[in-house]
């Protein structure tokens, strides 16, 4: 099995947090994510320094859901698997 680049495993977060049509559980993001909390948050303040999702506490959970910016990049980032099927995306720049 070949290693996910960094902007792969952002992508497949942000594809998750799509996926769930709204605010989602910390938990849940772990399991699809298949990773553990600590490695999780380190996408996680990646993605939220960067504006691409936010993460709150709601009825006394944490929750994590995408934001505008979010949505955008990662259209983006289909459109140009799209255009290059295929491509790592650590391959860009």
């Amino acid at each position: 099995m070949k290693n996910r680049s960094q902007l792969d495993i952002m992508t497949d977060i942000m594809i998750a947090l799509e996926e769930s049509n709204g605010p989602m559980l910390m938990h849940g993001l772990m399991f699809k994510s298949m990773m553990n909390n600590e490695t999780l948050m380190k996408y996680l303040d990646t993605l939220i320094a960067n504006d691409l999702v936010e993460m709150g506490i709601i009825h006394k959970h944490k929750m994590v859901v995408m934001t505008t910016k979010g949505h955008r990049f990662l259209r983006l980032i289909k459109e140009m698997n799209t255009l290059h099927p295929g491509m790592n995306m650590s391959e860009i720049g």
